[in-house]
């Protein structure tokens, strides 16, 4: 077994050992806001995106936008998951993390990578079905329907016993995903990349 199945299997005792709980009746203080499975998410996000930066100087220059995507994307959900307000740090920490200043940091950043996108297809044009079977890419659909389904739960269109914390059940499966697609983001430029 190498390194990146051992971390995705690593992820996946984790979220397992997170679903035990409920079946015990802890599902309600798990999913608390800024509980412990919100907190987790948090961790395999930041862990995520450092992978990506890391992955992202072992492309080519040509397909930096992909882990460099996956890297914004990943304090993009974690500003949207924790609730900065309620934590206990100074007030322009607080009005960098939530609100106003939140969404400005943020546009900013997809705008920059949006433009860098329309500038680098001329690169990739040819790459793009390759890219698109990459393992980065399977992992991260594979990601993005759990996150879907977790919202599901969120809008109360499945109604179930302890729906809140099914949500962020899904949700955490969901960014463990995006370890495996970071660790192969480093090899999206190289033939091993491919999924399918």
């Amino acid at each position: 077994m190498n390194f990146r199945q051992k971390v995705f299997y690593w992820s996946l005792g984790l979220i397992f050992f997170l679903v035990a709980p409920s079946l015990a009746g802890g599902a309600g203080e798990l999913a608390e806001e800024n509980g412990v499975i919100e907190n987790t998410q948090v961790a395999l996000l930041l862990l995520s995106g450092l992978i990506f930066v890391v992955q992202s100087f072992r492309v080519e220059q040509n397909y930096r936008l992909i882990p460099w995507m996956g890297a914004w994307l990943s304090p993009s959900i974690i500003f949207r998951e924790l609730d900065i307000e309620k934590l206990a740090v100074p007030q322009w920490l607080i009005w960098v993390g939530s609100g106003m200043g939140r969404n400005l940091i943020m546009g900013f950043g997809w705008i920059a990578l949006c433009v860098l996108a329309i500038r680098s297809y001329p690169a990739l044009k040819n790459s793009v079905g390759r890219i698109a079977r990459s393992r980065t890419a399977a992992f991260m659909l594979a990601a993005v329907t759990l996150l879907l389904l977790g919202s599901l739960f969120d809008h109360e269109a499945v109604m179930a016993r302890h729906g809140k914390f099914w949500e962020e059940i899904l949700e955490t499966i969901g960014y463990s995903l995006f370890l495996p697609a970071a660790f192969y983001s480093g090899s999206i430029s190289k033939a091993e990349a491919k999924f399918i």
